[in-house]
């Protein structure tokens, strides 16, 4: 009995140390597998990252300036009519909205800067008995649009819209008035928004002068 008690006792511990062993070894190659993962995600990372910076490069000439703004450069003025004198040939009076390269001055005399085409667009609400109407003119020492502004539905509380393209001066002031007849006093000129957009971009070319 003492023999077999011993062999079965180192029996017994045999299969103790190969559990052991066993499990050691299953956590040295888990940990072994997490380390593999790590190194191959870091690998991974590091690869796109440097692909990335590659590509970037490569369409960026080296000696382009930072972008400032991804809009493209635009001139011109958005203005909101102040007030309207009750004269029946009136010049309107503003304030500015947005500007650019373009100033107001006075309320009333918008100052260009650069010769060429521009947008002139208005939305504009005139008030009444149904059928009067007005004119609304833009003028740089003459009239270059006129725009007629009829009362169509007296209860309209929308705004009517209108563009049209005019060729201005440099160095020269712009005004809008608004002209409505003197039987139609009732008419009343509400609410104008009144923008112009230059439309040559970064483009500037100087009116030739008479000498040459």
């Amino acid at each position: 009995m003492d023999a077999k008690d011993a062999e079965a006792g180192i029996a017994g511990n045999v299969a103790i140390g190969r559990e052991l062993g066993a499990r050691r070894k299953f956590w040295a190659l888990l940990l072994l597998h997490t380390l593999l993962t790590g190194a191959c995600i870091a690998c991974c990372v590091w690869t796109l990252s440097t692909l990335r910076s590659s590509i970037s490069g490569s369409l960026v000439p080296g000696n382009a300036a930072p972008r400032k703004s991804e809009l493209p450069f635009s001139k011109g003025i958005y203005l909101n009519m102040k007030k309207v004198s009750d004269e029946e040939n009136t010049k309107l009076h503003f304030t500015v909205t947005w500007n650019q390269s373009m100033e107001l001055n006075h309320e009333s005399e918008v100052m260009v800067k650069f010769p060429g085409p521009y947008i002139f667009y208005i939305c504009a609400r005139v008030t009444g008995t149904n059928d009067t109407m007005g004119n609304l003119t833009l003028e740089q020492g003459k009239t270059l649009a006129s725009i007629t502004l009829r009362v169509e539905n007296n209860n309209a509380r929308s705004c009517v819209r209108h563009e049209g393209l005019v060729s201005l001066y440099e160095d020269a002031v712009v005004t809008i008035n608004f002209f409505k007849p003197e039987d139609q006093k009732y008419l009343q000129l509400n609410v104008l928004r009144v923008g112009l957009q230059y439309m040559l971009g970064e483009q500037r070319f100087e009116t030739p002068s008479d000498e040459e």
